[in-house]
C-alpha cells in the first residue's frame, strides 16, 4: 500500500465560533434559540385591519317587546288626549235633547237626487258577444253595476273578459231597469 494515504475523520465537529452579535428587538430572546445560527427576525406587526376587510359595523341598538309597547301606549295616550283637547278648543256644541231638537230645526228639504227618480234603461240581448264587447255595451247604456261570472266547470273564474263569451244574461233582453240593478253576465269559454 505504498501510495495511498488514509486520511482519518475528525469524529468531533470544531467548537462553534462566536455568534454574530446584535442587539435583540423588544420582546426576542436575547441569545439565538440554536447554538451557531443567528438571532430570528422579528415578526412584521400591522397596526390596523388588512386592506381587504371591510371596517367594523357598530352593534344595531335593540328594542325590547316592553319597550315597543310602551311607545304605542304612549302614542295612542298623546292622540287621546290630543283629540280631546282640539274638540274642545273647536268649540264643538254638547248635543241637544231630542225633543228639542225636532221642534227648533226645521224639516229636511228634499234635494234633487232624492226627489228624482232612478235612471232606466233597457237590458240588451248579450248572449254570443264577446264579454269585454258585453260589458262596454252595458256601460255605455248607463248600467254601473256588472259583474262576470262563469258558466264553465273547469274554468271559474273570469280574468281576462277578452277571452270569454257571454252564454247567459240574469235580465231578459229588452226589460227597462234601473241603471244601478245588479246585472249577471255568465260567460264561458268553449267556442
Amino acid at each position: 500500500m505504498a501510495g495511498v494515504t488514509l486520511c482519518a475523520v475528525n469524529p468531533y465537529p470544531p467548537p462553534p465560533q462566536e455568534p454574530y452579535k446584535e442587539t435583540p428587538y423588544p420582546g426576542q430572546p436575547s441569545g439565538p434559540p440554536y447554538p451557531g445560527l443567528p438571532p430570528a427576525q422579528p415578526v412584521a406587526q400591522f397596526y390596523g385591519p388588512p386592506p381587504y376587510m371591510p371596517p367594523p359595523q357598530p352593534p344595531r341598538p335593540t328594542m325590547s317587546t316592553a319597550a315597543i309597547l310602551a311607545i304605542v301606549f304612549g302614542a295612542l295616550a298623546v292622540l287621546c288626549v290630543g283629540g280631546g283637547i282640539v274638540s274642545a278648543l273647536a268649540g264643538d256644541p254638547t248635543p241637544e235633547p231630542a225633543a228639542t231638537a225636532t221642534a227648533t230645526r226645521p224639516a229636511a228639504v228634499p234635494t234633487a237626487a232624492t226627489s228624482a227618480a232612478p235612471t232606466m234603461a233597457t237590458m240588451p240581448n248579450l248572449v254570443g258577444k264577446n264579454a269585454a264587447v258585453a260589458s262596454d255595451e252595458l256601460e255605455r247604456l248607463g248600467f254601473t253595476n256588472i259583474k262576470l261570472g262563469s258558466v264553465d266547470k273547469n274554468d271559474t273564474i273570469v280574468i281576462l273578459p277578452e277571452n270569454w263569451k257571454v252564454a247567459e244574461q240574469s235580465h231578459a233582453a229588452g226589460q227597462t231597469l234601473p241603471t244601478d240593478t245588479l246585472l249577471v253576465l255568465g260567460c264561458t269559454k268553449q267556442r
